[in-house]
């Protein structure tokens, strides 16, 4: 099971249980799961870096998943709701 995260809460924010757990996917892929989030400066090489290692991982037979700028998704997905103006 894993633990709930500790912080700051919000009632619009709530923990979800999948269907599957992390000890299924880590027998299934043969590793232990884990998550790797780069952030910094716009054109600071985070996409060079994501890319090299997820290279890396794929060499030794290490299952990745690359999400791309997804801070870029969600700011846009939460700007929606301003007004086209808003920028200025």
């Amino acid at each position: 099971m894993i633990p709930k995260p500790h912080g700051p809460r919000t009632e619009n924010v709530v923990w979800w249980n999948g269907q599957t757990n992390r000890a299924d996917r880590n027998t299934l892929n043969k590793h232990k799961s884990g998550l790797v989030w780069l952030t910094g400066l716009s054109a600071g090489g985070k996409s060079t870096i994501a890319h090299g290692v997820e290279k890396r991982l794929f060499e030794r037979g290490v299952s990745c998943q690359y999400l791309y700028d997804f801070g870029l998704v969600y700011l846009e997905r939460q700007c929606r709701q301003l007004p086209a103006n808003a920028y200025g």
